[in-house]
């Protein structure tokens, strides 16, 4: 999905309720993620959180692979920048 500017406004107000645009949906959710990935790994490889950096890396990751979901385009981002390692290995039970 990709963000158009507007969609990045504080959200809206209806019947005394606010709700909020998808893109501040979005931008909250990864930066949550983001601070629960770094809170995973040691300090040497966490991931300094810029906003507008991630938010344009995501949008240019989803307009280049359109059918994926966000949590993937974020891992990718992280897998990236270092943070995870470049094959996701699932624990042996």
């Amino acid at each position: 999905m990709a963000l158009s500017k507007s969609d990045h406004n504080s959200g809206k107000e209806i019947l005394g309720v606010s709700y909020y645009s998808k893109a501040a949906a979005f931008s909250e959710w990864i930066s949550g993620y983001i601070t629960a990935q770094n809170g995973a790994y040691p300090l040497s490889k966490q991931f300094s959180v810029d906003m507008a950096g991630v938010s344009l890396w995501i949008k240019n990751y989803c307009e280049k692979n359109p059918t994926t979901i966000i949590w993937t385009a974020v891992n990718e981002l992280l897998r990236a920048h270092g943070v995870l390692p470049m094959v996701y290995v699932l624990p042996r039970n």
